[in-house]
């Protein structure tokens, strides 16, 4: 897919409905079958929506329910990518971060995810999916993108300090 056409399809409007609602409900029994699944629902004008899980407000369950979200958009239509950043996985419970990683995983089509924390996660099925399909893996002492940490003090700077 090209990128002027994916700027379209991004620009296309997305009408949500059943279909996600149902898909999210199958995903929700795939993660974490002993929970009640997030419920989306939209006011009858269509200009407002909700979504959440029944009696549970954790930051934890909000971002498990966000994931499984985006993986029900991202199987129903032709976005041909998922980015998610390591913030949304860091309240989530491990055995729940381990089934989302499955899901993401089972994709046929393109999945970005910033994860840290790996050391959280050793010994399990998180630490193995990781390892799996890492393509880059950046950290200090040289492992960083491009090998500079943008973020760094220059030797000019630290001289202009003393």
């Amino acid at each position: 897919m090209k990128f002027n056409e994916i700027v379209a399809l991004l620009n296309k409007p997305l009408t949500l409905g059943t279909k996600q609602a149902d898909r999210v409900k199958r995903l929700a029994d795939i993660v974490t079958s002993d929970q009640q699944p997030p419920v989306l629902s939209f006011k009858q004008d269509g200009t407002t929506y909700t979504f959440e899980s029944p009696d549970d407000e954790g930051s934890g369950v909000a971002d498990k329910d966000l994931s499984l979200f985006d993986l029900a958009v991202f199987s129903l239509t032709p976005l041909p990518v998922i980015i998610h950043d390591s913030v949304l996985f860091n309240n989530i419970e491990k055995d729940v971060a381990s089934k989302l990683l499955e899901l993401y995983k089972q994709s046929t089509k393109q999945v970005f995810i910033a994860f840290d924390r790996e050391q959280d996660y050793e010994g399990t099925s998180v630490e193995e999916i990781v390892n799996e399909t890492s393509v880059i893996t950046l950290g200090p002492d040289g492992k960083s993108l491009y090998g500079w940490q943008w973020n760094k003090k220059t030797d000019e700077q630290e001289a202009e300090e003393q």
